[in-house]
């Protein structure tokens, strides 16, 4: 039996793996690579899709050896099939084209909506936000446009409100108002706001691998990372609870180990730590 055979990781990217969407500590390479090789189990978990993931990390699909997480759980993606694993799509689908309505009689002069389906994004040609913002970064090749009378809610994974750092709560609060009760609203970053099925989070997919897992792996052992409160629930999930130095003092709560900062190499650190504790 391999060293890590029981072991499973499942990390978040953004603020954990990789640091301000660019910078990606060598020896985390290095020492996924040496992980897998000794019999442990990777994959992220993230609240990007698989076309924007391969944007920040081209090669992910070699550090992976095990469904990531997707969408802040909305989807599993097989990293060797590219299948699409237990779904989980916003319903009802006219309530979900309405967010794009709320938004945009409410805070078009500063907030963009996309929505996430299974083809890439979904935006609408009237918001100058989303637009902006996905010029700059390189994501318009990735994304679909349409007039917001043709949002009509179908597959979407999930919706996201990129509403600058000022008055992102201001929105999240307002939104939870219309949508609180039929769906999920989180924090993703400084600057955004997410919403998803309701009771569907990063937790929702790590308690399906953990399942499927254990009926391979009795043994399985999932050790989840994470920095902001769109992990939180994962690590309420995980069997020990992680987080980077940088994470948030919430998220810090509920660790069990902490690791150094995301910036000088988390994920190596993590492995460090769990092949010191089996020895």
């Amino acid at each position: 039996m391999k060293k890590f055979e029981n072991i499973y990781i499942a990390s978040d990217i953004d603020g954990t793996f990789l640091w301000e969407c660019a910078y990606i500590p060598p020896k985390n390479i290095e020492k996924i690579q040496y992980f897998i090789e000794n019999g442990g189990h990777f994959a992220f978990s993230t609240g990007r899709n698989q076309f924007d993931t391969a944007k920040v990390l081209p090669s992910f699909r070699k550090f992976c050896n095990m469904p990531c997480i997707f969408c802040n759980g909305s989807l599993l993606f097989d990293p060797k099939t590219d299948e699409i694993i237990n779904p989980q799509y916003i319903l009802p689908e006219d309530k979900a084209a309405m967010v794009f309505h709320t938004v945009r009689e409410n805070f078009a002069d500063f907030a963009g909506t996309r929505a996430t389906t299974s083809r890439g994004f979904l935006i609408y040609e009237e918001d100058d936000v989303m637009h902006r913002i996905f010029g700059a970064n390189g994501y318009l090749a990735i994304s679909e446009s349409v007039p917001i009378d043709k949002i009509d809610g179908k597959d979407f994974f999930k919706i996201v409100i990129d509403a600058g750092t000022a008055r992102r709560n201001e929105v999240h609060d307002y939104l939870a108002k219309i949508y609180g009760d039929i769906f999920e609203l989180t924090y993703s970053a400084p600057n955004l706001v997410e919403i998803q099925p309701k009771g569907v989070s990063k937790a929702f997919q790590i308690n399906y691998l953990k399942n499927e897992a254990r009926k391979i792996n009795p043994n399985a052992k999932f050790y989840c990372i994470g920095d902001y409160e769109n992990d939180f629930n994962m690590l309420l999930a995980a069997d020990v609870a992680v987080c980077p130095e940088n994470a948030t003092e919430h998220i810090k709560s509920v660790a069990d180990i902490m690791t150094c900062h995301c910036k000088d190499g988390a994920i190596a650190d993590l492995i460090d730590k769990i092949e010191e504790s089996l020895i």
